[in-house]
């Protein structure tokens, strides 16, 4: 390995030896025979070209049968007028995890000559390559001119399963790809991050290989590492406010009130839930006696490998009483929540306390030994 390569995986924060993985794999989807044809054999190339039209009789007998666009095992097929005397030409576009490829294209013989500016009947033939959903656009128009010329011929959504078999599918299902899902689960991680540096290392396979090449260049290597690892620092922001909501008839207020509190795990978080919102009064009638029912939405094991919980409460006030959570900030090993509070000049009997929780990365959080609330109260003007 020359010393380029292993400057870039050390840059990368690769550690071992370079593996030069020679087969790349798509994400996968559920398989499912399409057709007669797919359910019996597997079609080639030869066999789908015998199972085409040859004839003007023959094309208007397969279009009535299957329409414009119809789909035999691994194969998705065209077949429609055009008019070459204006300078039209068929354009496939495709969006999508699977792959699909132009395999042969052919035309029609009239029967008899047809005077010029007549349309001609094509056939395209499409071959599905790489597994998971797409998204197929043909449209006919002119090249120079497509903006205002084009016109859409076909949209459809289609499942490529492992196998190449083809089945349409609904818009709903269909599954956009994620620029860095190397993964396929639908979201930018640093489970991708993990997934592409196992597999330059040969740990691992690669499930979405077009998601990761962020190089654009159809090679999966250390350059795409190096841009997904620039493209998660910028795009996961350090913290974010969850929720901010008024909470009333719980009368363990003492123990919560003008309080930060972290959890970086959901014994922690459950243990922060007893200790100031779980109401200890035998008989009381409000609804704070069931420690998941106060879990924040969105919390479970899984949001802890990667954040920490912070949670702000504010004392009992007026129900037209509001709080909000302005920013965090670090300095060193002390993290201050700024937030403000804001105290109506009229009050109201109907008593509340608000809270508020942030989920704050843990590469943001490391280093910090002390959580700090920093609150202005601002008078409101009576409504």
């Amino acid at each position: 390995m020359n010393k380029k390569i292993i400057s870039l995986l050390m840059a990368a924060g690769i550690f071992g030896a370079f593996g030069g993985n020679a087969v790349i794999s798509v994400c996968s989807a559920e398989s499912e025979s399409i057709s007669a044809e797919a359910e019996t054999e597997t079609l080639t190339e030869e066999k789908i070209r015998e199972l085409l039209p040859k004839t003007m009789a023959e094309f208007n007998e397969f279009t009535e049968k299957n329409g414009i666009v119809s789909i035999h095992g691994k194969y998705i097929v065209y077949c429609d007028e055009i008019n070459y005397s204006t300078g039209a030409e068929v354009v496939m576009e495709q969006l999508g995890t699977a792959e699909v490829k132009e395999a042969f294209r052919y035309n029609i013989k009239p029967d008899e000559l047809l005077p010029g500016g007549s349309s001609s009947n094509i056939i395209i033939v499409y071959e599905a390559v790489s597994s998971g959903t797409v998204k197929v656009t043909i449209s006919q128009g002119r090249p120079w001119d497509w903006e205002q010329s084009h016109e859409v011929k076909e949209l459809g959504y289609y499942d490529v399963s492992e196998d190449m078999a083809v089945k349409k599918i609904n818009e709903e299902e269909f599954t956009a790809p994620v620029r860095g899902d190397a993964n396929g689960d639908g979201d930018f991680t640093v489970a991708d991050l993990v997934m592409l540096e196992k597999w330059l290392l040969g740990e691992d396979k690669l499930t979405c290989w077009k998601n990761a090449d962020l190089c654009e260049d159809q090679v999966i290597d250390v350059y795409d590492l190096c841009v997904m690892r620039k493209e998660f620092s910028e795009s996961k922001p350090d913290y974010a406010v969850m929720s901010v909501e008024a909470m009333r008839n719980n009368n363990s207020m003492e123990k919560i009130q003008n309080s930060v509190y972290t959890a970086a795990s959901m014994s922690e978080l459950n243990t922060l839930i007893k200790t100031a919102e779980l109401c200890e009064y035998d008989g009381c009638s409000c609804d704070f006696h069931d420690v998941q029912s106060l879990v924040p939405n969105g919390i479970d094991e899984s949001f802890f490998e990667n954040n920490v919980l912070i949670a702000v409460y504010n004392a009992a006030g007026g129900s037209n009483k509001v709080l909000t959570i302005d920013k965090i900030e670090k300095s060193n090993e002390l993290l201050t929540v700024y937030t403000t509070t804001e105290i109506s000049k009229a009050a109201t009997p109907d008593m509340v306390y608000y809270k508020g929780f942030i989920a704050v990365s843990k590469n943001y959080f490391e280093g910090v030994s002390k959580v700090e609330r920093n609150d202005t109260e601002k008078n409101m003007e009576n409504s």
